[in-house]
């Protein structure tokens, strides 16, 4: 007769920040009057703005998944 050890069982508890604390980034759409603004800055502000968005959809996502039971 073999005798095995009973495996532990793990499980993973997940310590969420406070819902509050970060919420989705505002997606402004911008249109310049000046040249330099629209080739330049916006641009670049564009792609801040969707990374930031891209950071905290995905963040927000992951927790609503942790969340639901």
């Amino acid at each position: 007769m073999s005798h095995t050890e009973p495996q532990p069982v793990i499980q993973v508890q997940y310590i969420l920040p406070p819902e509050g604390m970060i919420i989705p980034c505002y997606k402004p759409s911008i249109s310049g009057t000046w040249p330099e603004i629209v080739t330049e800055d916006i641009p670049r502000l564009k792609s801040a703005l969707s990374q930031c968005a891209a950071r905290a959809d995905d963040y927000l996502q992951w927790r609503t998944s942790k969340a639901t039971p």
